[in-house]
């Protein structure tokens, strides 16, 4: 395969702070009429990433008006914590707003600064509040709107947050009630168990009837961005019961609802308003992947007409730093028909539009994936046509771990790899 300079855009990635000051207008003719652009990762934790994506989504937003920001973080809080126009990395940590994967020194500017010129939300169903203890939930943004909203009455208030309390629960005890079902090796399953699964499962319908009962009680029109998110976030609650009750549909839930979530959050909380969508690319996809671990993407929910006003890329790279300082190498068995192994002699950073390298015949489009040497499972290695999955990619040979600013993040990722 030879280069060709028209094709790939090549990119000074020599230190951590790749993208700054970049000029991205090479992108301007490939998103030209697009009022939604996909910001992809094939993995999370990537220094390199949010370096360029921070970058990329403040030249998008001075450029081209791309003022709405939608990140694979629970939209029930999302939203809230960034309506503080003072929101800090430590404000973040207490109330929410981004996992603790982009709370990262890299992304300060965006969700420090910039937040408060574009409007940050997220787009996932499953809930950190229902995840999380009783204190964060009451110190949640989301908790503190809910408080003094107009959009519900009294009653629908207490009844909510009585919701999320019995959702909290059943989350909590649910990996241990689940061993019926799976039936994991060396775990006796006793007659207890059994009625103790059968009145989970039961438990969770009826949490899944109440909360479909207020939202159908519901009879004010929201008329403000908040109140609009917050009724998405109460049908939201209904919905994803049904990847609690059966776990391993989660993901086919979890991305047809976060297509659902945006359609929504384009047509009836921003409309006329141009979107940057930020998740992993088995997420962002803009049609299935063959993968057997997630079986979906949020593309292929999408409708035709919103795809086609869509330009979905993916960041990828081939070696990323560990912990102990050393890199893991994508060099699996099946790495030398993956796109990655192509990529790997053209360069060390740069990007490309998916249809013009083939058409000029620098990369395939049939390949099959890759993943970490250390991680063996032949669920992650599938076959699939780039052009159909991704429009362009931008590609770091060789990526590092992000710097975690508050403590507790520090000590959560210190010894973490992916």
């Amino acid at each position: 395969m030879h280069l060709s300079q028209e094709v790939f855009t090549y990119l000074d990635t020599s230190e951590k702070n790749a993208g700054k000051g970049h000029n991205f207008a090479f992108l301007d003719p490939y998103i030209k009429g697009k009022s939604i652009i996909f910001l992809g990762e094939d993995n999370h934790m990537v220094s390199e990433y949010s370096c360029l994506k921070s970058n990329l989504v403040e030249y998008l937003y001075k450029h081209h008006g791309f003022d709405i920001l939608l990140m694979e973080y629970p939209i029930d809080n999302g939203y809230y914590p960034f309506q503080d126009a003072n929101i800090t990395f430590e404000k973040l940590g207490k109330t929410g707003g981004v996992f603790p994967i982009w709370r990262v020194k890299e992304n300060k500017r965006l969700l420090e600064v910039l937040s408060r010129e574009i409007t940050i939300s997220g787009i996932d169903l499953h809930s950190g509040l229902v995840r999380c203890d009783s204190a964060m939930y009451i110190a949640s943004a989301y908790y503190k709107y809910l408080q003094n909203t107009k959009f519900l009455s009294q009653q629908q208030k207490v009844r909510l947050i009585s919701l999320d309390s019995t959702a909290r629960y059943l989350v909590s005890i649910a990996p241990s009630v689940r061993k019926v079902k799976y039936n994991y090796p060396g775990i006796e399953v006793s007659y207890s168990d059994t009625v103790r699964y059968d009145q989970f499962i039961r438990d969770f319908e009826d949490l899944q009837n109440d909360y479909e009962e207020l939202f159908r009680s519901l009879t004010v029109v929201p008329t403000i961005t908040g109140d609009r998110i917050l009724k998405k976030i109460i049908q939201n609650r209904s919905l994803a019961i049904n990847g609690f009750i059966d776990e391993s549909s989660y993901d086919l839930f979890r991305d047809s609802l976060m297509a659902e979530n945006l359609t929504y959050l384009r047509d009836s909380v921003f409309p006329d308003r141009k979107l940057l969508v930020w998740a992993h690319d088995g997420h962002i996809a803009k049609s299935l992947f063959n993968n057997t671990l997630t079986n979906s993407s949020i593309g292929m929910f999408l409708p035709d007409s919103l795809k086609a006003k869509s330009y979905f890329i993916s960041f990828k790279m081939s070696e990323h730093e560990k912990a102990d300082g050393s890199f893991n190498k994508k060099d699996a068995p099946t790495h030398r028909f993956s796109l990655e192994h192509d990529l790997e002699e053209m360069g060390t950073a740069f990007f490309f539009d998916v249809k013009e390298a083939i058409a000029h015949d620098l990369i395939q489009n049939n390949y099959q994936s890759s993943y970490w040497q250390s991680v063996y499972n032949y669920a992650y290695y599938y076959p699939y046509k780039l052009s159909e999955v991704f429009d362009a990619v931008f590609y770091i040979r060789k990526t590092h771990r992000p710097e975690y600013l508050l403590e507790k993040d520090i000590e959560l990722y210190k010894n973490l790899d992916m």
